[in-house]
C-alpha cells in the first residue's frame, strides 16, 4: 500500500528573494503544516469499518471519539491498540473533509 500526500489547505507561496530571502516564491514548511497533511496509515480492512462505524455513530463528533479511544488504549499501556485508533483519529478527519485531497489528475 502506497502513501499519498495530501494538504487540507491550500499551500501559500511566500515571497523571498535570492539565497531564501524574500521574493524567491519558496514555500516555508513549519511543523503545523506538515501535522496537517499526515495521511492516516490503514493496516487493514477493519480500520476502515471502525472509522465508518464512528461516522455513522457519532457524526461530527466521531474524530473526538477516536481520539478518546487512543487516549484510554494509552492509559492502559496498550501501544498497538493506541496507534491503531490514532490512525482511525486522522482517517475520520481526512474522509470527513469536504474537499478532494490528494493529486488531482
Amino acid at each position: 500500500m502506497s502513501r499519498i500526500g495530501i494538504a487540507s489547505r491550500p499551500l501559500t507561496i511566500e515571497r523571498r528573494g535570492k539565497g531564501g530571502r524574500t521574493g524567491s516564491g519558496t514555500i516555508p514548511v513549519t511543523k503545523a503544516s506538515m501535522r496537517d497533511t499526515t495521511v492516516p496509515y490503514i493496516a487493514d480492512r477493519s480500520d476502515l469499518v471502525r472509522a465508518h462505524e464512528l461516522m455513522r455513530g457519532f457524526g461530527s463528533a466521531a474524530a473526538d471519539e477516536a481520539t478518546a479511544r487512543a487516549t484510554q488504549a494509552r492509559d492502559r499501556d496498550n501501544v498497538v491498540q493506541f496507534c491503531r485508533w490514532r490512525q482511525v483519529a486522522r482517517l475520520v478527519t481526512l474522509l470527513a473533509h469536504p474537499a478532494a485531497w490528494g493529486t488531482i489528475h
